[in-house]
Order: structure tokens, then C-alpha cells, then sequence
């Protein structure tokens, strides 16, 4: 997959955000989101970060290897 233009970049919430769905989905691999969050809370914050525009498949796996290699240095 391409992306024709480069994403605007995520705020720091946001990527707090994705990494707390990797956790959720690591927890509990299901296909529904009122099914990932236990809290109310959880489930605005996840509805909130479906929802955003820069929100694409190629973006959260490039913040979530940088974190995740950030987290190993």
C-alpha cells in the first residue's frame, strides 16, 4: 500500500491511545469495539481515535514499531 501524502502527525494523546488499543487487542483479540474497552472511558477514547482522519492502518504500525523499538533502546 502507498500513501500518496505524508499524514499530519498524531498528537501525544493519540498515540498513547493506539498503543493502549495494541494492549486491549493483545488482551483481547476481539473484532468489536464495545467489546475492547472495559470502561466507559475506554470506549469514547477508542470511538474518538477510530474516528480520526490520520487514523490509517500504515501510520499506527509506524508509531507502534518506533515505540516499540524506542522502548528496547
Amino acid at each position: 500500500m502507498t500513501i500518496s501524502a505524508a499524514p499530519k502527525k498524531m498528537n501525544k494523546q493519540t498515540k498513547n491511545n493506539i498503543l493502549k488499543l495494541y494492549s486491549m487487542l493483545e488482551d483481547n483479540p476481539s473484532t468489536q469495539i464495545k467489546n475492547l474497552g472495559k470502561t466507559a472511558a475506554e470506549h469514547k477514547m477508542l470511538y474518538r481515535l477510530f474516528s480520526n482522519a490520520t487514523f490509517t492502518e500504515d501510520y499506527i504500525q509506524e508509531e507502534y514499531i518506533k515505540s516499540c523499538h524506542q522502548a528496547l533502546a
